[in-house]
C-alpha cells in the first residue's frame, strides 16, 4: 500500500501580496513565517514518527517538490532529512508538480484579470479555460496524475510506501478532483492552507484520508 502526502508549500513572499496573481513564481522565496510553518509542519511528521509501532518503517521513502524555490525549501526544512532518497545533489523537484501557470497575468492585479465575464466563461468551460499563454485546470490534472502514475505508483506497485509531495493548491485540488470524480467547482470551494497536509492511500484505488488538514492520520482502510 502507498501512503501519500501532498503538501502546499509554506508562505512566501507572493502569498503576502493577494491582489496579485502569483501563478508559478518559481522564484518567489519563503517569508520568515513560512520558514517557521515549515519546521512546525516538520514536527508533525517527527510525531508521526516516533508514535508509530515501527519507527524505521515510518521514514519517507520518498520527498519531492516542483521546481518552485518556496516547494523546495519547504520540502528541505521540513522533510528531505528523513528521506530515503536523501542525497548531497541538487533537491530533487519536478516542473510536473508547478503550480498552474497564469502566463501573461503574472504578476497583474487579480481584479483587472478576473472580471465577472472572465469569470462567467472559466465556469463554462469547466477546466478547459486557459489566461493568456497559460495552461488550463484539465492541462494540470493531466501532468500531475502522469507524474504520479510514473513516479510512485508504478514505482511502489509492489511494496509499502511513504511518499510525499510539495506542491501547490491549485495543482493538488486539481488532482483530488481527477482521481475522485469531484466536480470542477471543487477546485474553487476547497481552500488548502500553507503547508496544509492532504493524506492519501493507494492499493488498486485511491482512498483519501484527510484533506488540507495541519496533522497525520494514522488510521488504515
Amino acid at each position: 500500500m502507498i501512503e501519500l502526502f501532498l503538501i502546499r508549500h509554506a508562505e512566501c513572499e507572493v502569498n503576502t501580496m493577494p491582489n496579485i496573481i502569483g501563478g508559478r513564481s518559481t522564484d518567489s522565496p519563503l517569508t520568515s513565517n513560512g520558514r517557521l510553518q515549515a519546521r512546525v509542519l516538520g514536527q508533525a511528521f517527527y510525531k508521526w514518527r516516533s508514535e508509530s509501532p515501527s519507527r524505521e518503517s515510518a521514514i519517507l521513502d520518498k520527498v519531492v517538490s516542483s521546481n518552485a524555490i518556496r516547494a523546495k525549501e519547504t520540502a528541505k526544512v521540513a522533510l528531505y532529512g528523513s528521506a530515503k532518497n536523501r542525497n548531497d545533489g541538487p533537491f530533487p523537484n519536478f516542473e510536473e508538480l508547478a503550480e498552474l501557470s497564469q502566463g501573461d497575468w503574472e504578476g497583474r492585479n487579480r481584479d483587472d484579470c478576473y472580471t465577472e465575464d472572465v469569470m462567467k466563461t472559466i465556469l463554462k468551460n469547466e477546466g478547459y479555460f486557459k489566461p493568456p499563454n497559460g495552461e488550463s485546470q484539465k492541462e494540470v490534472s493531466d501532468r500531475m496524475e502522469k507524474w504520479i502514475n510514473e513516479n510512485v505508483i508504478q514505482e511502489y506497485s509492489d511494496k509499502n510506501a511513504k511518499v510525499a509531495i510539495v506542491s501547490h493548491g491549485i495543482a493538488i485540488k486539481c488532482f483530488l478532483q481527477r482521481i475522485m470524480g469531484f466536480s470542477q467547482d471543487f477546485i474553487y470551494h476547497m481552500h488548502l492552507g500553507n503547508c496544509s497536509i492532504t493524506q492519501l492511500q493507494y492499493h488498486d484505488r485511491w482512498v483519501i484520508k484527510g484533506i488540507g488538514s495541519s496533522g497525520i492520520s494514522t488510521t488504515t482502510y
